[in-house]
């Protein structure tokens, strides 16, 4: 029996080998791709570092101003390019009623004005309805 003991504890530690060795490489090549993640991740924040410098320098008023005079020619407003309300075409007097003025009218019993008549402010304080019935 001691021949099949030691077969079988060779058999075993064979298998236990092999199995070391398997994890060993997986981990390995874990680690390998760890590495590479770490080079990325530092080589993304270098490039972050230089959009940030870039649109640091790009937001000064100085460099703003250069481009603007370079590709857009805008200059600042004159006072004689602002204008007055007088300009603006005035509003008719006979407006017309918005909707929701009519509907209430309405409702309240006031066609004309759109005001509440004197029987229905009655009734809503007198019955809390805030000019509801």
């Amino acid at each position: 029996m001691s021949a099949r003991t030691t077969f079988f504890w060779c058999i075993g530690a064979a298998a236990m080998a092999a199995g070391l060795f398997a994890v060993g490489d997986h981990v390995r090549d874990r680690k390998d791709r760890l590495a590479a993640l770490n080079r990325e991740v530092l080589a993304e924040r270098e490039r972050i570092q230089v959009l940030r410098s870039e649109l640091a320098f790009l937001t000064q008023p100085q460099t703003l101003e250069f481009q603007n005079a370079r590709a857009l020619g805008l200059v600042p407003i004159e006072a004689d390019q602002l204008h007055r309300s007088s300009f603006l075409p005035s509003r008719s007097v006979s407006a017309p009623e918005p909707p929701r003025a009519r509907a209430r009218a309405r409702r309240d019993g006031d066609t004309i004005s759109g005001l509440p008549t004197e029987q229905s402010s009655r009734l809503s304080f007198a019955f809390g309805t805030g000019g509801r019935q």
